[in-house]
């Protein structure tokens, strides 16, 4: 966590220096200290997640003795919420809130995450029980967790402590980290008061690693998902032509059938067709305190 704060305070501070010193050069890259976005894929989406929280609690305590009291109580046991005040007071560095997280193939309930390898007979060899050798600690270090936990006690977080936007990427079938705990967590972004919550369901998916899908970038699917990433960053200016997103995204699907790449190179062909085979419908035009979950269906088993 604290490498990410560094991160994030590097970044801060980088395009700040940028702004006051080269303003036309800044102007022309569309830089903004404001709009930083922490993309996270697997155990990285979940510590994005993690983040967003310790932006939010760690903001919350800093004004509010009473909501720290508050906060101490949120998870189900007496040890899990000692683990996660813990875990609080040892952020020493201010935890700088981001605009947006986009979260791919995520895990968001290591709690939920142990008893589902359970039953699956592989909790002795996954990493999140060597990691996380207790369901009080794995609570502790679980956002979906800690989100139901602060709307069951009726906590208010200000919404300039936490992301305004937040887009869920996740594969139907993914059998790793399942859907369920996607799903969930879109219901509880839904009920914060961020400006946009989505979730794109990639239909017949099992794993989504974005290595894979960006190898081959002139396929469908990975049109599809550079075109989400887009429309998540550029959500606040939906009139700016920065990223030269489409402004219709049934055209990116009808250019797509109407004029396929060119295949050039055999070796590719193979993985760009499979790639192609998974469909998925587009999302929606982004706009102002939106909740949209999109889903498709596919023939095509992966």
């Amino acid at each position: 966590m604290e490498d990410m704060q560094l991160v994030v305070e590097w970044t801060v501070k980088h395009i700040s220096l940028i702004f006051f010193s080269f303003f036309t050069i800044i102007s022309k890259s569309g830089g903004d200290p404001q709009q930083i976005h922490l993309l996270g894929f697997g155990a990285g989406a979940h510590m994005c997640s993690m983040y967003n929280v310790a932006s939010a609690l760690s903001g919350l305590i800093s004004k509010n003795d009473l909501a720290s009291d508050s906060i101490s109580k949120i998870l189900s046991t007496q040890s899990a919420n000692a683990e996660l005040n813990e875990w609080l007071r040892r952020l020493t560095r201010p935890v700088h809130p981001v605009s947006g997280l986009i979260l791919i193939s995520g895990v968001y309930s290591l709690e939920q995450q142990r008893k589902y390898e359970s039953t699956r007979c592989i909790d002795t060899l996954s990493m999140s029980s060597r990691f996380f050798d207790s369901i009080d600690y794995a609570e502790a270090w679980s956002p979906l967790n800690i989100h139901k936990g602060i709307r069951k006690r009726g906590i208010f977080i200000p919404n300039n402590m936490f992301a305004k936007r937040v887009l869920i990427v996740h594969g139907q079938k993914d059998s790793t980290f399942p859907l369920d705990l996607s799903q969930q967590m879109f219901q509880e972004f839904c009920l914060m008061d961020m400006d946009d919550v989505n979730m794109k369901v990639y239909a017949n998916l099992r794993r989504i690693d974005p290595s894979v899908i960006l190898s081959v970038q002139d396929a469908s699917l990975a049109k599809s998902f550079l075109e989400d990433i887009k429309s998540a960053i550029s959500s606040t200016d939906n009139d700016s032509d920065t990223l030269n997103s489409p402004q219709n995204h049934d055209d990116i699907y009808d250019d797509i059938n109407r004029n396929p790449p060119t295949r050039s190179q055999s070796e590719s062909l193979s993985l760009k067709n499979k790639l192609d085979s998974f469909e998925s419908l587009s999302e929606p035009p982004y706009s102002k305190h939106t909740c949209n979950s999109e889903f498709s269906d596919s023939n095509t088993d992966s």
